[in-house]
């Protein structure tokens, strides 16, 4: 059978390059329901979809997007936007890296070709990781090390290393032993020299200039450009250089953990006596010191400190802000003051104005703050679409992102832009509507209240009478109603003197107005008359009689209704499924709770009893166990509905995944999953999570592990969370006083309780003795003091 019988053609605009003056390429794509797969090819749609190829697997654009990558049957190829094949479809794999050389893959082994397949580089290599026009680094054949080769067919680099990164002017090159080495590269791409008498241990190569941050021996130092070392490896880390400037930032040694920045001439510019790590991240270079408010400050490039550390940094934009202790003001990114500092907030506004606050807000421009432009008692600025909402003189109004004047301040209230694309204005206690773009919607003001039945209707309230009115504000229709509510489907709920209905947008009664409650479900409509429940759908057409006295939701395919004192079971028709129970209470899609008062039981969708009649109160868990009580005690059934945990507990707080924490007497314990207790009711109090627990004693504190063994004694003052792989609290001595530690997650202290204080600064621990600081990484490994 023909082919077209078992295709369907769906075109795709995925990529269009124009061929000529009236010619666009596109690609076609087609189901090939024999196959059972998409096929694509190239046409002309400036020529009635004349086809320019083959129906290929896959075809999707190269890099210089005249070419397509084609795939046929198993094998790839590259054709050009016309059509014409440049590659055959005879390579095991093919993809580019640059736009006249592709790397292809035949019998297992790479090379590289150009896009006429011309062979650059024999099929010969196991890997080829990374080329340009001159170099590209491979595996030959099934070896493990890296090597150099050139296009011209030469090698440069054997294969003997771990590690090749080219760079235009040298390699560096990673031996056997770990170390590296940098090897200087001409023109050609030819090695010309190694530098000789250096092997680091690690080398980290920067964004910002041509340098190399390296190790040796564990210190670091500086390689730059020409391969010299600039900088000798005697630092205990470099950490990044500055985009705006050849500095380098710095820790100076282990016994003296500060930070500082020096220049790749080894000249000191920012002086090592900070405690954190200092910011390059703009123009100016910004150091810390050790308090948590008020301890920012800055530095040039030049080493000259331009603010002493002693403000808070809000934000980052065209300048600084800052606060300090008599306010908050702002400077340029090279240290002048733009802002005084005397404001309480400040804000950067779109087109180059600024927002500050005192007891009025003043509007003002970016770099020229001291003009100062408007004056209002308060501004805000999100809500009001392409506006702000301002007050003066106890009225409000809008101005545009200028500051112009959009409308004067003449309201009470404007209250922002609502998802029909209104704003609501009040004034002289009568409400109207704005839209988008601030103009009065005509004849929308003189009402008590405005409500939206959608983006062209309204109801409207005038004393105590509503009505629907369209977007000129005329009546829909004459009849007023006490109430008007929005209903399912643009219908209207409304109340007329004490009774509900439902009408439509014409004011024809969906509904009658009759009835004293109706409630819109989220499958049917529920009304009330004369102590009877009635329950239509949403066509308004009855779903159940009259004499039922309750009826609920009882679960996504049933209702159950109350009539004569007993329940019964209804479908969503409305047609009773069930026999007629003193109780019934849907559990779950497949369990139901039955039974009076305190004899209770589990039963199931045929209304079979699962359990005996006994219990006073049931619980569905989430894992799909029961939570039960018998008289006051609690217990648990499993999946199967059998005693796992029995009914002896005063109360059972029980976890999805963790441990059970169990009441007995006013006592804590703990309880596994599967129902063993870990722990015996004897605590004065238990802390649970997913994977440890905390007891407690008096105010004493004992640690157990993921498996609820306690395996620390009750003597700690405190029990909180890990952080990496810790827990830091304290021990409480006879004297009263405390001293602080931390244990890992097997309880093992890790981290020595001798200190008087502990906090957490950069995923650090920093433990205070005396004057000294003690730091530990959070897996509790002692790092320095400091």
């Amino acid at each position: 059978m023909l082919k077209a019988l078992f295709t369907v053609i769906l075109i795709g605009l995925l990529s269009q390059f124009p061929i000529s003056a009236n010619a666009q390429v596109t690609v076609q794509k087609q189901m090939n329901y024999e196959l059972g797969r998409w096929e694509y090819r190239l046409i002309d749609t400036a020529k009635n979809n004349e086809p320019l190829s083959d129906w290929y697997r896959q075809l999707y654009a190269y890099r210089d997007s005249n070419k397509f990558i084609v795939q046929k049957g198993e094998k790839y190829g590259l054709i050009s936007k016309k059509g014409k094949v440049l590659v055959p479809a005879e390579y095991d794999n093919l993809d580019g890296y640059l736009p006249t050389i592709l790397r292809a893959q035949k019998d297992g082994y790479w090379g590289l070709i150009s896009a006429n397949n011309e062979v650059l580089a024999p099929f010969d290599y196991y890997l080829i990781s990374w080329y340009n026009t001159k170099v590209f680094i491979a595996k030959y054949r099934l070896g493990s090390n890296l090597g150099l080769e050139g296009l011209n067919g030469k090698r440069i680099l054997t294969y003997n290393y771990l590690e090749i990164r080219y760079r235009d002017s040298f390699v560096w090159a990673k031996f056997h032993n770990g170390l590296w080495a940098r090897h200087s590269i001409d023109a050609s791409g030819n090695v010309i020299g190694e530098i000789t008498g250096y092997r680091f241990q690690d080398i980290q190569e920067q964004r910002f200039v041509n340098a190399t941050i390296v190790n040796e021996f564990g210190k670091y130092g500086v390689i730059d450009s020409t391969g010299k070392l600039a900088l000798p490896c005697r630092f205990e880390h470099i950490y990044e250089f500055s985009k705006y400037g050849s500095t380098c930032f710095m820790k100076m040694g282990q016994n003296s953990p500060q930070y500082g920045v020096i220049s790749l001439n080894g000249d000191t510019i920012v002086p090592p006596i900070y405690a954190e790590r200092i910011s390059t991240s703009f123009p100016l270079l910004m150091v810390r010191i050790r308090q948590n408010m008020g301890n920012t400050g800055f530095y040039n490039q030049q080493g000259k400190m331009l603010i002493e550390p002693k403000f808070d940094v809000i934000l980052q934009k065209h300048f600084l802000l800052v606060r300090g202790g008599v306010g908050m003001g702002a400077i340029t990114l090279y240290g002048d003051t733009v802002v005084p500092f005397k404001y309480a907030s400040i804000n950067e506004l779109p087109n180059n104005l600024l927002l500050l606050r005192n007891e009025n807000f003043y509007v003002a421009p970016l770099h020229k703050a001291d003009s100062i432009l408007d004056t209002f008692q308060y501004v805000r600025t999100e809500g009001w679409g392409d506006f702000y909402l301002v007050q003066k003189a106890g009225k409000v109004g809008l101005v545009d992102a200028f500051f112009n004047w959009k409308l004067k301040p003449q309201f009470n209230e404007i209250k922002p832009l609502n998802n029909y694309g209104f704003m609501e204005y009040e004034m002289d206690g009568k409400w109207g509507l704005l839209d988008e773009s601030a103009q009065l919607v005509a004849n929308s003001y003189g009402f008590d209240q405005i409500s939206y039945l959608n983006k062209h209707q309204f109801i409207v309230r005038q004393g105590r009478k509503d009505q629907l009115v369209n977007s000129q504000f005329k009546p829909i229709f004459s009849e007023q109603y006490t109430r008007m509510w929005p209903f399912k489907n643009n219908h209207l709920l409304v109340k007329k003197g004490a009774f509900f209905g439902v009408i439509d947008t014409t004011n024809q009664v969906k509904l009658a107005i009759r009835y004293s409650r109706v409630i819109q479900g989220n499958k049917y409509i529920l009304a009330k008359r004369l102590g009877r429940v009635h329950l239509f759908d949403f066509n308004f057409k009855p779903i159940t009689e009259t004499r039922y006295k309750k009826v609920y939701n009882f679960h996504d395919t049933a209702l159950i209704a109350k009539k004569m004192g007993k329940w019964v079971i209804l479908n969503r028709n409305g047609i009773e499924i069930s026999p007629h129970f003193k109780a019934i209470r849907a559990l779950n899609d497949s369990v139901y709770e039955m039974g009076k008062k305190h004899k209770k039981y589990l039963a199931n969708k045929n209304y079979q009893a699962l359990t005996e009649a006994k219990y006073s109160q049931i619980v569905a868990m989430k894992n799909g166990k029961f939570k039960v009580k018998i008289d006051d005690k609690w217990g648990v059934l499993d999946n199967n509905y059998q005693t796992l945990i029995p009914c002896k507990f005063h109360h059972l707080h029980y976890q999805e995944q963790g441990f059970i924490h169990a009441i007995l007497n006013d006592k804590h314990g703990i309880i596994s999953p599967s129902g063993t207790e870990l722990q015996p009711c004897e605590f004065d109090a238990v802390y649970l999570s997913e994977k440890h627990a905390w007891v407690v004693k008096g105010n004493q504190f004992g640690f157990c592990d993921s498996t609820g063994a306690l395996v620390t004694p009750i003597k700690y003052h405190g029990g909180g969370g890990f952080k990496g792989g810790i827990i830091t609290n304290g021990v409480e001595l006879e004297d009263g006083s405390k001293l602080f530690g931390a244990i890992n997650k097997n309880g093992v202290e890790v981290v020595p309780f001798k200190y008087a204080k502990m906090q957490w600064e950069n995923n650090q621990l920093h433990c205070q003795n005396a004057e000294t600081y003690d730091v530990y990484n959070d897996q509790g490994e002692f790092l320095y003091t400091k």
